[in-house]
């Protein structure tokens, strides 16, 4: 967390979402969301409500979430279709994208 947040009370956070949104070529966004997450072993109290306590904490995580479009491209030219060949460069430049935001994560 200190590489996205150079905060000296970065440890008192329970959890972090980080999303970014940049314009890529000036075609393109590229949307990234990093984030914690938990899995719980669960039980149901007296009272029906689940505790989710750390000390049921089963497993644990970083997530990274992509969403490459070109609506960058829709936004700017009002004569902008997205067209079938045009799917094969989004997908590729998104996985790289990810790829890159997956090599930040594990560097920290």
């Amino acid at each position: 967390m200190h590489k996205f947040l150079k905060d000296e009370y970065v440890q008192q956070f329970h959890d972090l979402e980080i999303k970014r949104t940049h314009g890529l070529e000036q075609r393109f966004f590229s949307n990234i969301t990093i984030s914690n997450f938990r899995v719980f072993e669960v039980e149901a109290g007296a009272s029906g409500i689940l505790g989710l306590s750390r000390d049921k904490t089963v497993d644990k995580g970083v997530s990274v979430l992509g969403d490459f479009n070109d609506r960058y491209s829709f936004n700017e030219n009002n004569t902008y279709r997205t067209q079938k060949n045009h799917a094969e460069v989004i997908i590729i430049k998104g996985i790289e994208q990810i790829s890159n935001s997956i090599r930040s994560v594990q560097e920290i």
